[in-house]
């Protein structure tokens, strides 16, 4: 594909030609009924890999299918989440409209919501590298039935360019149901042959991918070939899958895209302590009721929901993980310095940010002035530290509101996304780490003339140009960018460089802006992205109140540990 002969598929939107159906049989679990395209590619969707018998209980395997068939032409169930498919699916953080040939899933079907979709192309033989998507939405809302994730242009392509790899990606719970943890949580799941504390949703996506390891190969994968990629929560997630116990006998590389594990610290377990007594709180259970783990999980998942948005105090609060002493490989504590390099098991690595991280809490940021932006640092940094931040960011008492907003957007994408990502550059290069390690910014900026983000190189911007879900729209200037990235992470699925790993030349791939790419070296790049800066402010002994001052900031996280009775 080039932007002057593109293939036709990719110039009109997937749904005006819609696909046939097709039926395949699976070794083990029965008649798997799907989609089949004109080229061959074939789609399944939402079949069942976990099932979980209450809520707060670790999701076993599916290993069978009721009457030993299953269809694949319906979106089933997604994780139950305070916002409904009809606004978010499509929304101009995901801009692609749902398929006319696809139904909209059912919202209130939580305990079924553990599906996987594939998408195979034609002839595997067995030894097709696997390509894993873990969606992202703050771990409250998303889901993989989203268009922007379909998997038919990704693969398609792939096959177009002698790279042919199969394309899964899975739902998991959200929410309290998804990473609520406690001391009683623990001590039941303990009592029922289980482990750890919370991270349902983690445990629920190693699920996931015990079941790839279990079955691709069935259906025209390598199991000994998988990559794990995601993005903003889903980057989060591969950064914890990467650092978990299970990771090696899972998949063999990962790449975390505008999200890591030192985007947001995880509680310990005292800390969620103090949130699950505010979820008792919020369903009038006494907090000393012996029985008010058995209270809660008598409640319904639409009161659990309709909760939601009062317990986090913001769709983008960020439910936290749990350092459980079990998940992880090793601790988590003071997660905003815990940087630790890619592990030696893993293959390869890659990770990233967008120009315009910060304006995913924008929304958050519009109702801060200077002052209480000012406020929430000063909740963990002495005088003279919040001085130097000023100083630094000027954010002074007489900026406009723009400029606010300019700025409070910039503190958040430094220190959350970019500023992780530049320590972890580092400790590449001081360690020697052995591992081939990727590492991306997105400049390209928002051309769509709908979108919010028009003219930004906005959070998730970048996945359109590795799934190709809104090719039709994009302009002359975009097209090679996105025909690069697609080709870079098949390149990646394959084992192969995408581009000169950081480790030979501390260089980064920098996408855009005005459709250019190439390597830049950081002092190339110093002008934009100001290496030097954040070197400097990551050096301070006060590094870690300043993350956690901006934190509160974006995610307002200091009130889900606010004690119950406040």
């Amino acid at each position: 594909m080039t932007s002057q002969h593109p293939d036709k598929l990719l110039l009109q939107r997937q749904d005006e030609s819609p696909p046939g159906t097709t039926s395949i049989e699976v070794p083990g679990l029965g008649t798997l009924r799907g989609y089949i395209w004109p080229n061959g590619v074939q789609q399944f969707f939402s079949i069942p890999y976990g099932t979980f018998k209450k809520n707060w209980t670790r999701s076993t395997l599916v290993d069978s299918w009721p009457n030993d068939k299953h269809d694949g032409t319906k979106l089933g169930p997604w994780g139950m989440q305070p916002v409904p498919w009809a606004y978010v699916a499509g929304h101009s953080s995901v801009p692609v409209k749902p398929y006319s040939y696809l139904n909209d899933p059912d919202e209130n079907d939580n305990h079924n919501c553990l599906t996987i979709n594939l998408t195979i192309p034609p002839s595997a033989s067995g030894e097709v590298p696997v390509l894993t998507f873990i969606h992202g939405g703050a771990f409250i809302f998303g889901s993989s039935h989203f268009p922007i994730y379909d998997g038919y242009r990704l693969v398609s392509e792939s096959v177009r360019k002698g790279k042919p790899v199969v394309y899964a990606s899975f739902n998991y719970r959200l929410g309290i149901t998804g990473f609520l943890a406690s001391k009683d949580i623990a001590l039941d799941l303990e009592a029922d042959g289980f482990h750890g504390n919370g991270n349902f949703g983690l445990t629920d996506q190693q699920l996931a991918l015990e079941w790839i390891q279990k079955n691709i190969s069935k259906l025209g994968g390598d199991k000994n070939n998988v990559t794990i990629f995601g993005e903003s929560a889903g980057g989060m997630s591969v950064a914890a899958h990467i650092a978990s116990r299970r990771g090696p006998e899972l998949f063999q590389r990962g790449a975390q895209l505008s999200g890591g594990l030192n985007a947001f610290e995880s509680f310990n377990e005292a800390e969620h302590e103090i949130f699950y007594e505010r979820v008792l709180k919020a369903f009038d259970i006494p907090i000393n009721a012996p029985d008010r783990l058995k209270q809660l999980q008598a409640i319904s998942d639409a009161r659990i929901v309709a909760s939601t948005p009062h317990i986090f105090t913001t769709l983008i609060s960020v439910p936290s993980l749990c350092n459980d002493g079990w998940f992880f490989a090793e601790g988590r504590e003071h997660g905003a310095l815990n940087i630790t390099n890619p592990p030696d098991w893993l293959q390869s690595f890659m990770t990233s940010e967008t120009y315009d991280e910060g304006v995913v809490f924008r929304d958050e940021l519009w109702l801060e002035d200077v002052e209480s932006i000012k406020a929430h640092l000063r909740r963990y940094l002495e005088p003279k530290a919040v001085e130097r931040v000023i100083g630094l960011y000027g954010l002074y008492d007489d900026i406009t509101h723009s400029d606010k907003m300019r700025i409070a957007e910039e503190l958040c994408g430094d220190v959350l996304f970019r500023n992780p990502n530049i320590m972890q550059g580092d400790l590449i290069i001081t360690k020697e780490c052995k591992v081939p390690s990727y590492f991306y910014h997105w400049d390209q900026q928002c051309s769509f003339p709908d979108s919010i983000y028009r003219n930004e190189a906005y959070h998730a911007m970048d996945l359109l140009s590795i799934f190709l879900t809104k090719y039709e729209a994009m302009t002359p200037e975009e097209r090679p960018i996105a025909d690069a990235m697609h080709t870079a992470f098949l390149t990646f699925a394959y084992g192969g460089e995408p581009w000169e790993p950081y480790n030979k030349g501390r260089r980064w791939q920098v996408w855009g802006p005005h459709g250019r790419m190439g390597l830049l070296t950081e002092e190339e790049d110093e002008p934009i992205r100001r290496y030097k800066r954040a070197r400097d402010v990551c050096s301070q002994d006060w590094y870690r109140g300043f993350f956690l001052g901006v934190q509160d900031l974006a995610i307002k996280r200091f009130r889900l540990t606010q004690s119950a009775h406040e």
